[in-house]
């Protein structure tokens, strides 16, 4: 094969006949050798081509620039299209729409994070790096505390652009599956007439919610709060307060709680305190027909 048929983008096998720490030399039996960067001699992160190579060894290359002139020639070589292309084949299943991989996340960038997948990139928008609702700022934070770091993701989209499949997953997505995993868990351990301690976490008009487990709160309703008439929920709890509550009612995921329930009955007390024939003091509180 003549040079003036080489072309960009043809896939030769070459020799290799000298390495450098950032560059190796490749004679692919043309009318000079080319050259192979460091960044384009793996996808893998390596400080020294002889991590890689050895003279003599056999390299499938992709041509990527052709120049040639009375003084200076240049032969430009890359292994990167070929080890992704290779890549892309062992792991294509497991980068279907729906599935979860594990992938390194290399870069924090405007707009999302670049991850790694076994050498082909991965994209996770902004809006799908925390399931948590989060301001710029604390998701900046959120981000580049990733940078490093191995995280699961799951693929949600496979596109063309320019010719490419790009690759867009979601962090979010996995967190909320396992959220649901871990509430689910959590539910199947709850039977109604339980006994557990809660913590007030919410404070309305109608009642309180309170968080018995790490993903699951209940109602106590202003009804179950206490025996005695209560006006304002907030006059018997307070926001943080450790309470002892029982499972009154479990429907689908909600939670009836009960404060009262694991209080003595106000005519048990009276009961407890006070005999047949004792004379007792009391107020009028409703008249009846």
């Amino acid at each position: 094969m003549e040079f003036n048929n080489l072309k960009v983008g043809d896939v030769v096998t070459g020799k290799v006949i000298k390495v450098e720490q950032d560059e190796v030399l490749v004679d692919v039996g043309y009318a000079f050798e080319g050259t192979v960067y460091k960044d384009h001699l793996t996808l893998n992160k390596i400080k020294d081509c002889h991590e890689i190579v050895k003279v003599g060894d056999d390299l499938v290359v992709k041509v990527t620039k052709i120049s040639h002139g009375d003084e200076t020639n240049v032969l430009m070589l890359s292994c990167l299209d070929l080890e992704k292309k290779a890549l892309l084949e062992k792991h294509k299943e497991e980068l279907a729409e729906g599935n979860n991989v594990d992938v390194k996340v290399t870069k924090s960038v405007k707009g999302g994070l670049l991850t790694r997948f076994h050498g082909l990139e991965i994209f996770v928008p902004d809006s799908l790096v925390a399931l948590a609702n989060l301001t710029s700022e604390a998701l900046q934070t959120e981000k580049d505390a990733l940078v490093g770091k191995t995280i699961t993701i799951k693929i949600i989209e496979i596109r063309q652009e320019r010719g490419k499949d790009k690759y867009i997953g979601s962090r979010k997505q996995v967190e909320y599956e396992l959220l649901k995993q871990a509430e689910k868990a959590e539910f199947s351990s709850l039977v109604v007439g339980q006994e557990i301690e809660g913590t007030v976490e919410r404070i309305t008009d109608f009642g309180a919610f309170i968080k018995v487990s790490d993903h699951i709160e209940g109602l106590c309703h202003i009804s179950e709060v206490s025996h005695y008439h209560t006006n304002k929920v907030s006059d018997v709890l307070t926001v943080g307060e450790t309470v002892k509550v029982k499972i009154i009612k479990i429907a689908g995921k909600k939670l009836s709680l009960s404060i009262k329930a694991l209080q003595e009955k106000p005519w048990d007390v009276f009961l407890k305190n006070h005999k047949v024939g004792d004379t007792v003091t009391g107020k009028v509180w409703k008249k009846m027909q």
